[in-house]
């Protein structure tokens, strides 16, 4: 979602970039932890990481939806000599360790 959708000027973060940057941020030591705990290195590991709300309630234009993300897809990235079947379970044990996970 751009930031234009927030009513902003997208000339500098929002609160909403900084909850994902924040969950980004988390996730990512979840995924370093887990990865040490099951003996995964990497050389490198980008997180991508994108959120789905409707600004309309927000904004005070609807109150037909909840506010908030429907959806918060993230992706990993990772440079390793872990393979598939490793990084696969790697990723499984990072969601049920998650904390606020319902």
């Amino acid at each position: 979602m751009s930031r234009r959708h927030l009513g902003d000027k997208d000339l500098a973060a929002n609160p909403v970039g900084y909850l994902l940057a924040s969950c980004a941020g988390c996730i990512n030591v979840v995924a370093h932890l887990t990865a040490r705990e099951l003996g995964i290195t990497f050389k490198k590991l980008n997180i991508t990481i994108e959120g789905n709300l409707n600004p309309a309630k927000l904004l005070g234009d609807s109150n037909d939806e909840r506010a908030g993300f429907k959806q918060i897809d993230v992706q990993f990235s990772p440079i390793t000599d872990a393979t598939p079947g490793h990084i696969e379970n790697w990723i499984e044990t990072i969601k049920k360790t998650m904390p606020g996970k319902r």
